[in-house]
């Protein structure tokens, strides 16, 4: 009986973390000027992530981290985003899981779209992000390849789109 009271909690805990996680849109370390103190972003991500890894959630902590990253409105003063604080902690932990959750979690900002002919929104969506990742490439690689990706999948998605435009015209 006891172990099963403990499972049910352990569920209620973890279901509880998950929501907390998916609905918190404010970084840990976000000033009131909207900038971000890394190191208190930097011991946030390591208590999390150590809290996470004793419970054999680290993967999906990562993944969250990397969507709490992806709403980052912080810039830097030259307007580089996401701000070099977030830059730093994820060079830092650079998992696939936050790679994953930061690209999931960008692209999931874009939200529903309205649908008008050609591909003109992707292409500059994929062009907005390629200049975000060419202007820090050289300070954070990891960072940088996420929004190379993201770039990719919007070229992807803007010759889907011509393609179909073409056959329908047909």
């Amino acid at each position: 009986m006891e172990e099963q009271e403990s499972t049910d909690h352990q569920r209620y805990m973890a279901k509880h973390a998950y929501r907390l996680l998916h609905d918190w849109s404010l970084l840990p370390g976000t000033n009131e000027d909207d900038s971000v103190d890394e190191g208190q972003l930097r011991e946030w991500c390591n208590d999390a992530r150590r809290i996470a890894d004793a419970s054999g959630r680290l993967e999906v902590c990562d993944s969250h981290i990397g969507q709490l990253f992806a709403r980052c409105k912080a810039k830097d003063s030259d307007g580089k985003w996401p701000c070099t604080a977030v830059r730093r902690v994820a060079g830092e932990i650079a998992s696939d899981s936050l790679r994953s959750g930061m690209y999931c979690g960008i692209k999931n900002l874009r939200g529903a779209a309205f649908r008008a002919s050609g591909s003109d929104q992707e292409r500059a969506l994929a062009d907005d992000f390629r200049a975000k990742a060419d202007r820090i490439l050289f300070d954070s690689v990891f960072v940088a390849e996420i929004l190379d990706s993201v770039a990719q999948s919007y070229d992807r998605e803007a010759k889907w789109w011509d393609e179909r435009d073409r056959w329908e015209s047909r």
